[in-house]
């Protein structure tokens, strides 16, 4: 195993060992075969270090200080700043000349934005009769990166006999991909439900689905004819 070194590595204990031995070494001089020169350079180079490590720890204290201080002057610089430049694109936002606020002010104009895309069209139904008689009805739609906050527009057309008359009927707005009808007519032996997705903006393309139904007991569900599709 390797010794570890005479004098320590680390200078606040190296600068603590010689401290503690140069003045031995100054007093035993004739024993240790040493000048008084020599042993009065050790005394004053350990006295510098001692003093050098001092100010250094003062040096450490005044930089914590002056970076606390600096956080907080920069912050408040960085609160005042973002609030004037609120106030010069506001003023922007209603100049004729919006570019020459900008260039007065050293900043880059916004970058015009594209507009947000449609939601997409509604696929992928699935059709479940509850116990109660109502119909739960669940779709997938993945929409565009950057839409958000879709809701969906249900209208609904039912018949007794198969016959497509009539129009759809507006039955709620479902803020997920699902809905229940619960207020289906009795002897309904169609239902067809439109559902269009839509943003406080643009509405998406609808899509149709429709239901046949023989009875409360027995469900089928299947695509609508892309005849009536294109009509409705």
């Amino acid at each position: 195993m390797a010794r570890p070194p005479t004098i320590p590595l680390p200078y606040q204990k190296a600068i603590l060992w010689c401290q503690s031995r140069a003045p031995k070494w100054l007093a035993n001089r004739a024993t240790l075969q040493i000048t008084e020169q020599e042993a009065q350079q050790m005394q004053a180079l350990t006295d510098a270090a001692a003093q050098s490590a001092m100010e250094l720890r003062r040096a450490r204290e005044r930089y914590r200080s002056a970076a606390a201080e600096c956080r907080v002057h920069t912050a408040a610089m960085r609160e005042h700043a973002g609030g004037l430049i609120s106030r010069f694109r506001a003023v922007a936002r209603t100049s004729a000349t919006p570019q020459a606020i900008y260039a007065a002010a050293g900043l880059c104009a916004p970058d015009k934005r594209s507009p947000t895309p449609a939601p997409r069209s509604p696929s992928r139904f699935d059709v479940t009769l509850l116990s109660t008689g109502a119909l739960r009805i669940a779709f997938d739609c993945k929409h565009p990166r950057g839409v958000r906050g879709v809701t969906y527009r249900v209208e609904r057309l039912v018949s007794a006999t198969g016959a497509l008359d009539g129009g759809f009927q507006f039955l709620t707005t479902a803020k997920t991909r699902s809905f229940t009808d619960d207020a289906i007519p009795p002897g309904t032996a169609v239902a067809i439900y439109k559902v269009t997705p839509q943003t406080s903006t643009r509405d998406g393309r609808e899509a149709i689905h429709m239901v046949l139904l023989a009875s409360h007991d027995l469900l089928v569900a299947s695509a609508l004819p892309q005849a009536h599709a294109r009509a409705a």
